[in-house]
């Protein structure tokens, strides 16, 4: 989560050891995408997370440190879900994250969306704005923004719109609709599980 006071580029600290994370926008999202990709193995999704945030930190310990990076992906998974908003009652845990956006898909979406309202060109932002950033900016969207009225599409019942609109309201949900909406409605709770299975199997063959 973005605070005010603190560096928003994401350091590791285990042991009196702390590694520089490569936590760019494009670098979580390439994250995503590696969780996502059905024909790689599980050990090629660990090295891949691995190689993606500690790639170009010099002092990153070797891959054989598994609880290292045990350690690591749990802190980078906390910080990509922290969000100050939906907490529950006992503030301890944010609430479930619906995904009603697709990187990938809605690139034109969103990079309009951030050149429009900030004049910030994303292609020009890969490897330097940081995710936790990104992600205060993509919030802060107006709803004049496509992006922000495509998610509204997709999110809004159909039973919330007058009837005389629901015709184009169900094309217009169809034309923007997220094929895998299911599979993506996700915490980082489920990533967090993924890579835990990924883990105990390393460490049962090594």
């Amino acid at each position: 989560m973005l605070t005010l006071t603190d560096d928003p580029h994401l350091k590791i600290n285990y042991q009196g050891l702390t590694v520089d994370v490569d936590f760019a926008f494009d670098t979580v999202i390439n994250y995503f995408n590696l969780l996502d990709a059905d024909d790689l193995s599980n050990e090629d999704k660990i090295e891949g997370a691995i190689d993606l945030f500690f790639g170009n930190s010099k002092n990153a310990p070797d891959l054989d440190n598994i609880a290292f990076y045990e350690f690591a992906i749990k802190q980078i998974n906390k910080e990509i879900e922290d969000y100050p908003y939906g907490r529950s009652e006992n503030g301890n845990q944010p609430s479930k994250y619906v995904k009603y956006v697709d990187y990938n898909k809605d690139a034109g979406a969103i990079y309009a969306g951030f050149l429009q309202q900030y004049n910030i060109d994303l292609t020009k932002e890969r490897g330097k704005l940081q995710w936790n950033q990104f992600h205060a900016l993509f919030d802060g969207l107006s709803d004049k923004t496509q992006i922000k009225q495509i998610i509204e599409i997709r999110q809004k019942p159909i039973s919330d719109i007058d009837k005389d609109d629901q015709a184009d309201w169900l094309n217009a949900k169809a034309y923007y609709s997220l094929d895998d909406l299911a599979n993506n409605a996700e915490s980082m709770e489920h990533t967090q599980a993924i890579f835990d299975l990924i883990t105990k199997q390393v460490r049962n063959e090594g």
